[in-house]
């Protein structure tokens, strides 16, 4: 089974990492992250897998993403903890959507709205979602970082720990996606690079 993630920086991390404890089952299973594609199965040829996700790497630059403070959301019949990504969603739902192509195409739910956030936690009971909201009061988390890549993540067994499988790095710059856009319009790309 693979998970598809974007990674947090070690100061985010760290700060979630009482609350993870209190509220995340798979606090020691996963490191905090925002999810681009929840665990799903690929029978395909991982070399395939590979290429897709190198190609959807070259073709997104690097995401800038803040987050200020949390919520909690009302998710699959219980109560989701999340930070909610104040900048950077529009990319990271595009990066989503890119990678929800190809061989992972039987993936895409086409009605889905996805709103990109870090989970640290899920409650079951709307009195539990009261107890963590009382318990978060303090938090007022405030981050801007980068992704720069994103995780290919794999693991054997329901139980079992998350392991990286492999990194893929957003590589694209705003010239060589205007470069391309261009040229996908019909453009010369002579007359863009000159101005």
């Amino acid at each position: 089974m693979y998970l598809l993630t974007a990674p947090i920086p070690d100061d985010l991390a760290a700060a979630l990492r009482p609350y993870r404890q209190l509220y995340d089952t798979q606090v020691d299973a996963v490191p905090p992250h925002i999810s681009v594609v929840p665990p799903f199965v690929f029978t395909g040829e991982t070399a395939a897998l590979f290429e897709h996700l190198s190609e959807i790497g070259q073709a997104h630059a690097p995401i800038k993403v803040s987050v200020v403070g949390w919520d909690v959301h009302p998710y699959q019949g219980g109560f989701q903890l999340r930070l909610p990504l104040i900048g950077g969603k529009s990319e990271v739902a595009s990066l989503r959507q890119h990678v929800l192509t190809g061989p992972l195409a039987y993936l895409a739910q086409p009605n889905r709205i996805i709103w990109p956030h870090i989970e640290f936690g899920q409650v079951a009971a709307e009195a539990d979602a009261a107890q963590a909201k009382e318990v978060l009061r303090q938090f007022e988390p405030k981050f801007v970082f980068r992704v720069m890549h994103i995780e290919l993540l794999v693991r054997d067994a329901d139980t079992a720990p998350w392991q990286l499988h492999k990194k893929f790095a957003l590589e694209a710059t705003v010239a060589g996606t205007r470069r391309r856009q261009s040229s996908s319009d019909g453009l010369d790309l002579n007359q863009l690079t000159r101005k």
